[in-house]
């Protein structure tokens, strides 16, 4: 095998030096080892060199830690409608991340009956997911052989959702 050449996913907001991080965890790996607690260990020494990637204030941890738990909270609510006299809706995914310029660095939430009735936010939430789908189709496409013709139709979907996406913004502009 030749030399392998660390990079993180894009958006991934990762500070560290990828190339750094991907050959500890091939060591960890080759080990049997490699784990996030592992990582973590590797990295307690002061003079480890991807030390000063992690927050070791242990005020400031609980807090960040306390707030990913929050936003943990809010994307894993799901809301189930119930309407007089009818069958209740299959459950939806209650509220949104809706990154927009104004948001800045943070995540804002929105709920599904918001972003229903707005296009601008619906069109962020499609976007999101279109990302997501092309995230997964170049993850994926140089195995297409593993999928076989699923693979074609997969394209297919995300291509035709990549127009309605367009059209969506451009409804929201009129």
């Amino acid at each position: 095998m030749g030399r392998q050449i660390y990079s993180f996913r894009p958006h991934s907001c990762i500070k560290a030096d990828p190339q750094v991080a991907g050959e500890i965890c091939a060591m960890l790996e080759s080990e049997d080892r490699l784990s996030p607690e592992n990582l973590l260990d590797e990295c307690r020494p002061e003079d480890a060199p991807m030390h000063d990637y992690f927050e070791w204030d242990d005020a400031i941890a609980a807090e960040k830690y306390r707030v990913n738990q929050s936003a943990h909270v809010i994307r894993c609510l799901q809301v189930t409608v119930v309407e007089d006299d009818k069958k209740p809706e299959e459950p939806k995914k209650a509220y949104f991340c809706v990154h927009t310029n104004d948001s800045g660095d943070k995540h804002i939430y929105r709920g599904y009956e918001y972003i229903t009735k707005d296009s601008t936010s619906r069109g962020v939430v499609l976007n999101d997911a279109l990302r997501e789908l092309n995230t997964f189709r170049h993850k994926y496409e140089r195995y297409r052989d593993w999928f076989g013709p699923s693979f074609q139709t997969f394209e297919t979907f995300v291509d035709q959702l990549k127009l309605n996406v367009d059209e969506i913004a451009e409804e929201g502009q009129s």
